[in-house]
Order: structure tokens, then C-alpha cells, then sequence
């Protein structure tokens, strides 16, 4: 990453990604607040929402699959009159077998208030994961399950 943050929020939303490319999930806690609310908005599907820190972290989990992992920042958007950091990035993940390479696309809007990550929205395409984690086809189709009323 080679983006400069012009504010404190700025670096905040920086560091968070460093922290998550490296796989540094203690780092990664120390930035995000106790109730922090993290989002996962779906088209088509309800927003998956953890809430917490702890809980954050927990579902951060799934990077460890990988054998290396690099997430870059190719956008950083401050908003300090609402406390607001929005980046753009992409995502290049190497398994240690014989699964092709996971990369991905996001957007984050990140929340921060008194140093902390209060709000964690991102943003990125649930086919491309699907099929690094096997629950998509080689089309990129996502069983679908209906839940009767």
C-alpha cells in the first residue's frame, strides 16, 4: 500500500488493512472498538452483521487458509467531518494446494470515533469466495436454500 492518509482517520483505515494483509488479527483488534459492528451487505440477501470486536475477528478467520495474502488499497476517501474513511481495493490470496489463486475486489467504509473502528461496512463479490471455498461451481453459482414461511 503506498496511499498516504492526510488524517488520523485516514491512518486508521490504512493501518486496519496492513494489519489484515498480514494476517495481524491482534493488531487488527486493537483498532476495532469493543461494539464495533461489522457488515457484510449481500445483494439480494439480508446484511450479515457480527458484532463486537471479539466477534469480528472471529469471522476474519478464514484468511489463515491461505498460504500468503495481500490486500491492497488502491483508493482512500477521508471524511473527518463524519468520521468516515472509504477505500478501494483488491485482494490476491494463495492457497498452499492445488486450488487456483482467491482474488477479489472491495469496498470498505470504515467508521472511526476516538481512535477506534466503530463501523466496518464491506463490500466484495461473494462469487469470487464461493469459489475459493468450494461453495460455488466453476460458473460461480451459490446454492441457493428457501426457507419456507
Amino acid at each position: 500500500m503506498s496511499l498516504a492518509a492526510e488524517t488520523e482517520i485516514g491512518a486508521i483505515g490504512l493501518q486496519a488493512m496492513k494489519y489484515l494483509s498480514a494476517r495481524d488479527m491482534a493488531g487488527l483488534r486493537g483498532l476495532l472498538a469493543d461494539g464495533a459492528i461489522v457488515e457484510w451487505p449481500f445483494a439480494g440477501r439480508k446484511i450479515v452483521t457480527f458484532t463486537g470486536g471479539d466477534t469480528a475477528i472471529k469471522m476474519f478467520s478464514p484468511i489463515y487458509v491461505f498460504e500468503s495474502f495481500e490486500l491492497t488499497v488502491t483508493d482512500l476517501h477521508e471524511v473527518p467531518q463524519h468520521g468516515t474513511v472509504i477505500m478501494q481495493g483488491h485482494s490476491h490470496g494463495v492457497f498452499g494446494d492445488t486450488r487456483p489463486d482467491y482474488r477479489n475486489r472491495y469496498v470498505f467504509i470504515l467508521g472511526i470515533s476516538d481512535g477506534k473502528i466503530t463501523r466496518w461496512r464491506e463490500y466484495f463479490n461473494p462469487i469470487e469466495g464461493g469459489k475459493a471455498f468450494g461453495r460455488a461451481d466453476e460458473r460461480g453459482v451459490l446454492p441457493v436454500t428457501v426457507n419456507p414461511a
